[in-house]
């Protein structure tokens, strides 16, 4: 129960009025990112503050490639790749770096 008193607790802090738009910013910048980084790598589908990149629908290597780099995501079935988008502990910066090791992955291959 502790982990949810601490995360009710910071969101009562932030304020709901400032959590919704980084939501929204989160996401807005991470499906342009993808549009523009990952479009001829893998075709991400949307939904608010995730992102799931179908072309890794079964490759849960990328995954466990993106946690040996520090960069956590996880890897749900049938869609594969999650990228979860929290407002509360994700920066910008922090989605541009993960998004840049997960294009250089996919380019790569693992």
């Amino acid at each position: 129960m502790a982990p949810i008193q601490d995360m009710v607790n910071l969101i009562e802090k932030a304020g709901m009025p400032a959590v919704r738009p980084k939501s929204v910013a989160l996401t807005r910048y991470a499906i342009r990112v993808a549009d523009d980084a990952l479009a001829l790598l893998a075709s991400p589908s949307r939904r608010p503050a995730t992102l799931w990149p179908p072309g890794l629908s079964t490759d849960e290597g990328a995954v466990a490639e993106l946690w040996q780099r520090g960069i956590i995501s996880d890897f749900r079935p049938p869609q594969g790749l999650r990228v979860g988008l929290s407002p509360l502990s994700t920066s910008l910066a922090k989605l541009a770096n993960g998004l840049a090791h997960l294009r250089q992955i996919l380019a790569v291959g693992v």
